[in-house]
């Protein structure tokens, strides 16, 4: 197994809702056509007859960069002193611990079970991604690749774990699935 580059247990109450959706916004019609460089007339170019093409820009809504910003100010705040930010492929697995609901029975409440309500893992995966690398934590979010793990616990908050991904990594050792090639 190689070595361990990060990890990190925050004690915190993870965000159950990040805000993620995006707002489409109509963008305004461009005034000129860009084959022709002639002003376009009723939406048409009146040289090559060019259709203008509505357009349209996705905007992130501001809860979604309030929350974002609170959880990269989180992990700035425990970033190791000595940490470069990671530049090559890691394998992250992360954590995330929810406090248990009012409604759960008291005989489960001292296990941790799978945490099976929203967010959806994709969302979460995009969000701590982009926090991570807002953190410093990672050069580009695009580098990571995730094993998101959410449950239901008696003590909330998040565990981020990162190595550095190779063919040699085993995910049975990381704690999930297995994908390393057993005759390399």
């Amino acid at each position: 197994m190689t070595d361990l580059l990060l990890d990190l247990w925050i004690d915190c109450e993870p965000p159950l809702r990040s805000g993620q959706q995006t707002i489409i916004v109509p963008l305004p019609p461009p005034v000129i056509c860009p084959k022709c460089k002639v002003p376009f007339q009723k939406r048409r170019c009146p040289r090559c007859g060019k259709r203008q093409k509505p357009r349209f820009a996705q905007v992130q809504t501001a809860e979604y960069k309030q929350t974002l910003k609170g959880m990269a100010r989180l992990l700035f705040a425990h970033l190791p002193a000595d940490w470069t930010p990671v530049a090559a492929p890691v394998l992250l697995r992360l954590d995330i611990v929810v406090a248990y609901r009012q409604a759960e029975p008291k005989a489960r409440r001292g296990l941790y079970c799978p945490h099976d309500v929203t967010p959806d893992a994709d969302n979460v995966c995009k969000f701590y991604g982009d926090a991570l690398e807002q953190a410093t934590y990672v050069v580009n979010d695009k580098l990571l690749h995730p094993l998101i793990l959410r449950w239901w616990g008696p003590r909330p908050g998040l565990r981020i774990r990162m190595w550095p991904l190779t063919p040699q990594v085993s995910l049975d050792q990381v704690g999930g699935l297995a994908f390393a090639q057993e005759n390399a």
